[in-house]
């Protein structure tokens, strides 16, 4: 979801505590495959969604079938992977000690995470998700008008 430029705050990184406080203070909506987790926040009247499936494909489509979200590849690659962040463009200048010597070369835009300040690039992997993912969105998507994005 970060890849696509959701917001999100994933519970295996940050106390449950932490979360729970974020998702009610910032009124976020609860992906979850906790039963136990997904009951108490429908219980407070908010917004849950349980994850049933164990294969990312299907969660994927689930979450977006639930909520009616469409990928806008204007936010792909905006979130820091690591900690949610948005990302900024930085000079390759700035990064070349930071990256392999083989990226430095062959690539000439990368961004850096505001917060953590990993550095990124469009590498090979980026276009192999991207094309899986406009089969599984092209597949399963076709009638999907809403736009919705947290943060």
């Amino acid at each position: 979801m970060r890849f696509l430029g959701f917001d999100v705050i994933d519970a295996r990184s940050e106390e449950r505590n932490a979360v729970m406080s974020l998702f009610f203070a910032e009124d976020r909506m609860m992906l979850t495959r906790d039963r136990y987790v997904h009951q108490q926040i429908l219980r407070a009247g908010k917004t849950s969604f349980l994850i049933k499936s164990d294969l990312w494909r299907s969660q994927l489509k689930g979450v977006f079938d639930r909520f009616h979200l469409q990928v806008d590849s204007g936010l792909v690659g905006t979130r820091c992977m690591i900690c949610n962040a948005l990302l900024e463009s930085v000079d390759p200048a700035e990064i070349a000690k930071e990256v392999p010597c083989f990226v430095f070369q062959t690539h000439t835009v990368f961004t850096r995470c505001q917060r953590c300040h990993k550095v990124f690039w469009h590498g090979t992997h980026v276009d192999r998700l991207m094309l899986d993912l406009s089969i599984e969105i092209d597949r399963n998507d076709s009638q999907t008008p809403l736009k919705e994005r947290e943060g």
